[in-house]
């Protein structure tokens, strides 16, 4: 393929190892960029990992490539860009997303990588396009690093007001491969708050207004008419609680009567009133996600989450309880200098949870894996973390338990214990196990039996902390290896 020609390929890189027949998110980071792109008259062309791979036919007259990624789709996004250079290497590939903007010095340093533009395109990216596709010069352009560029001349670029975004180019897309039974809105970019292991600490929260959001909404309808639940796709939805108000009351007005479900804060639930649950209640919010992370009030404050008590995370569970509105509830273990006494502390309160609501839509527990750039990143490196060094190690990255040096064997062993023995109140994990069970002779059954066990199994154990020895999860290990009657499992408890 010689030359290059005049469309942006924007390819969204993907974590799973192979394209699936149809997913729930859409690539939104290119999704919105090749918005831009339409605005500015510039054609783009969308190629998304998650549901196809990247073929020659896809470069064809393609004059810049960009790729968005995470840290987890690194190994994708290296592939792509290694077929790119094969086919043609006059194309300049611009690498974008989280991770090469939390990271842009190892990133820019791989031989595949051109460019690395830091933070959000919305406003830039098409100019930035223009030029590269008409040969004219871009030094000095916002947010991008070069190779040799110092980074202080390069800091992220973020959008500033979030209503003047062009609405999503949906028709970019084969909408067949995603799921059109959820109506997917984004509200708000960034985060207030400033959690130790977050990427998002790094953001300035901006939201775009109610009216907007409601466009947002009608857009969306008219593209997914099946659609049976809104998803509010926020890190954080509730930080402005009048805005929330104003998007119930519309929603109400304009007899939007789809159940919706939202990310949130455990001290934003604990501030709303009565009358703000009854609003919520009556405009169809039917889950709240909520980040607990630990029981310890200790590790509480060691990352950023001092004000979220035991006792708070106790009260909005019992308020959500008797308000009949489903809740999530995440907790995250394994970070520095947390103690056995800690772990079993966050197991006393999951067990808490459970009793207070034995309806709890969903508790997931998860490692702790730490990300560049963020506050407590280097932390971790002082603490022993084995961090990937080259975007090869960080495409082989899965969040390995041996990579946290300061836990003792001791620790690992009750980690991955937690983390299994928690399964069946991870009911979309659970359920995926199910299915995966009853493709088995008899399986149905003994997955039933298993997991009564289990629930009433941790809770026993929760009380006195015993966490240390859990042969039921060597046996159900034995069970998958020697005689394939159960389904694997998650790989950080194996790790």
């Amino acid at each position: 393929m010689d030359g290059i020609g005049r469309i942006v390929l924007l390819i969204h890189a993907s974590n799973f190892s192979q394209p699936q027949p149809k997913v729930d998110a859409f690539p939104w980071g290119v999704l919105h960029l090749a918005g831009e792109l339409k605005k500015a008259g510039i054609q783009s062309r969308i190629v998304d990992l998650n549901i196809e791979k990247l073929t020659e036919i896809h470069l064809r007259n393609v004059g810049c490539v960009g790729i968005s990624t995470t840290s987890y789709a690194i190994g994708s996004a290296l592939q792509a860009a290694a077929l790119v250079r094969r086919i043609n290497p006059l194309i300049p590939i611009i690498w974008g997303g989280i991770h090469p903007t939390l990271d842009p010095q190892n990133t820019i340093q791989h031989p595949l990588v051109d460019f690395v533009f830091r933070g959000e395109g919305d406003d830039v990216f098409s100019d930035l396009c223009k030029l590269i596709l008409n040969g004219k010069s871009y030094d000095s352009f916002p947010g991008l690093v070069r190779k040799g560029n110092s980074l202080r001349d390069c800091p992220p670029v973020t959008v500033s007001d979030l209503d003047t975004l062009p609405p999503v180019p949906y028709e970019l897309l084969d909408l067949s491969c995603y799921n059109e039974k959820i109506l997917e809105v984004h509200t708000a970019r960034g985060c207030p708050y400033r959690c130790g292991f977050c990427y998002n600490a790094t953001k300035k929260y901006r939201s775009k207004s109610p009216e907007r959001i409601l466009a947002d909404l009608f857009l969306g309808r008219e593209i997914f008419s099946n659609a049976r639940i809104i998803v509010f796709n926020d890190d954080q939805f509730f930080s402005n609680l009048t805005k929330v108000q104003e998007l119930c009351e519309l929603l109400l007005r304009n007899e939007i009567n789809l159940p919706w479900v939202a990310n949130c804060r455990v001290e934003d639930i604990a501030r709303m009133d009565d009358d703000f649950f009854h609003l919520l209640s009556k405009s169809r919010c039917s889950l709240l996600k909520a980040g607990v992370e630990s029981g310890s009030e200790r590790i509480q404050e060691l990352i950023g989450k001092g004000n979220i008590t035991p006792e708070m995370v106790k009260e909005i569970v019992v308020r959500c309880r008797d308000y009949k509105i489903g809740l999530k509830l995440n907790f995250m273990i394994g970070f520095p200098t947390e103690t056995i006494e800690d772990l079993q502390t966050t197991g006393k309160l999951i067990a808490d949870c459970v009793r207070l609501n034995p309806r709890i839509e969903r508790i997931a527990v998860g490692a702790y894996d730490p990300y560049p750039a963020t506050p407590m990143w280097d932390f971790a490196l002082r603490e022993g973390y084995e961090a990937p060094r080259t975007l090869e190690d960080w495409g082989q990255w899965k969040g390995e338990l041996t990579r946290l040096r300061w836990l003792s064997r001791s620790e690992q062993t009750i980690i991955r214990n937690l983390l299994f023995l928690t399964i069946p109140f991870d009911k979309p994990y659970a359920n995926t196990v199910s299915g995966l069970w009853s493709r088995q002779p008899i399986n149905s059954s003994l997955w039933s039996i298993w997991k009564k066990f289990t629930r009433f199994d941790f809770l026993c154990r929760a009380k006195r902390g015993w966490f240390h020895f859990v042969p039921e999860r060597f046996l159900y290990e034995q069970l998958y290896s020697k005689v394939g009657v159960v389904s694997p499992l998650p790989k950080e408890i194996k790790k």
